[in-house]
């Protein structure tokens, strides 16, 4: 059975944390903002100098690291829309580092997309994201979804939304930054 990650606000002991872990932001929609940390020293760099650069400790969030790759030097993630009473799936993302936010220029197989025309098709993460939202309560919004080697599946994050797609405003994209507290 695979190992449900566990995630703590900086100022909480972390007593039986697993590694490597990593640290983002509690509240804010963000990439990470430390590497993946291997050691409590590393962690504790990590967090000293986060905190030096001017954020607030309190928002600093220490994450378990779970995600694995599915293929050697591969990871995938996949992603599930809720919009009211329909769950929608989304295309694989893959990538070659262990933070898979956009496709890089990595190199997939027909497999891969015999892959993601099945979950298409199929939707097979529809159960997982229906017990995610109906735990927290939101009917719309999206779960990011990590797939391991053994097809294993985790949800990585939940972003609840007011809105479909992004909304631009003087330049840049703003997303809703609502915290989440499930």
């Amino acid at each position: 059975m695979p190992h449900t990650p566990h995630a703590i606000l900086s100022r909480q002991p972390i007593d039986g944390l697993r590694w490597p872990v990593f640290v983002r932001s509690a509240t804010m929609s963000l990439p990470p903002l430390s590497d993946l940390l291997a050691t409590r020293s590393d962690l504790d760099g990590a967090l000293a100098r986060l905190v030096d650069a001017g954020h607030p400790p309190e928002d600093l969030l220490i994450i378990e690291h779970c995600a694995e790759p599915f293929a050697p030097g591969l990871y995938r993630k996949q992603a599930e829309y809720r919009i009211g009473d329909r769950y929608v799936p989304n295309a694989s993302i893959y990538a070659a580092e262990w933070y898979v936010k956009r496709s890089t220029s990595v190199i997939v197989d027909d497999s891969h997309i015999a892959f993601d025309m099945a979950v298409m098709r199929d939707n097979p993460y529809a159960d997982l994201a229906r017990e995610v939202f109906a735990i927290a309560g939101v009917e719309y919004g999206r779960i990011d979804i990590g797939i391991g080697q053994a097809g294993s599946a985790r949800a990585a994050e939940l972003r609840p939304t007011r809105h479909i797609g992004r909304r631009r405003r003087q330049g840049r994209y703003e997303h809703d930054r609502r915290p989440f507290h499930g």
